[in-house]
């Protein structure tokens, strides 16, 4: 069987494994893919990155087996006048945003030990969109399949937004890499290895015939 998650590195009798599979099994398995946002200015708190990250996280929406996306902006934020108390999310026209409401949001992003170091830097210049997979697991493509798309993505707003970095993490993300090691070594260090094989036995034999 080839596996392409950390599943398959432990015993199946592992402890940690087993509890993990009993909490899969009452709740669901999940896996992740986070985009982490740098603006070159170094400010999260501007309406024009405020718009790139609304909009990268309605297409996040769309990706392969997404079940659910977070970010700063979507965070359900509650507030209190007089006896009502409001929820809604925290940002929803970062364009009609003036600068004293971007200060205010700031101040409340920052105050918020939920969303610092979550879904926002502690200086307030990195943010990230963090979206939940559930992989129906019938596949090890699967993984393939989500975390190309999510790359796609990031540089589909790379090129959109140039003044932004887009970085990928997450467990997915971590689950696809021994996949591509594995297909990078197909292409470059198998036919490689062969050669040298093959130079190494036509050496030993003094033929080029007895080594076939």
């Amino acid at each position: 069987e080839f596996r392409t998650d950390y599943r398959g590195y432990l015993a199946t009798d592992d402890p940690y494994l087993q509890n993990l599979l009993r909490v899969n099994d009452t709740f669901t398995s999940s896996d992740n893919v986070i985009f982490v946002l740098a603006p070159a200015s170094g400010e999260v708190f501007s309406a024009e990155f405020l718009q790139q990250m609304v909009e990268m996280m309605d297409d996040a929406w769309k990706l392969p087996f997404s079940s659910r996306v977070d970010s700063l902006s979507n965070y359900q934020h509650s507030r209190s006048e007089d006896d009502e108390i409001t929820v809604s999310d925290l940002v929803t026209d970062p364009s009609t945003m003036t600068g004293a409401e971007l200060a205010a949001l700031r101040a409340t992003a920052l105050a918020n030990d939920e969303i610092v170091g979550r879904l926002l830097s502690r200086q307030g210049d990195v943010a990230a969109i963090a979206v939940t997979h559930i992989l129906p697991g019938d596949d090890f493509s699967e993984t393939f399949t989500a975390a190309e798309a999510a790359r796609a993505l990031a540089e589909r707003y790379r090129q959109r937004y140039p003044d932004t970095r887009i970085y990928l993490t997450g467990m997915l993300m971590g689950n696809h890499a021994p996949l591509e090691i594995i297909l990078d070594d197909n292409t470059t260090l198998v036919p490689i290895m062969f050669v040298v094989i093959g130079v190494m036995l036509t050496l030993l034999f003094r033929s080029l015939i007895a080594t076939g």
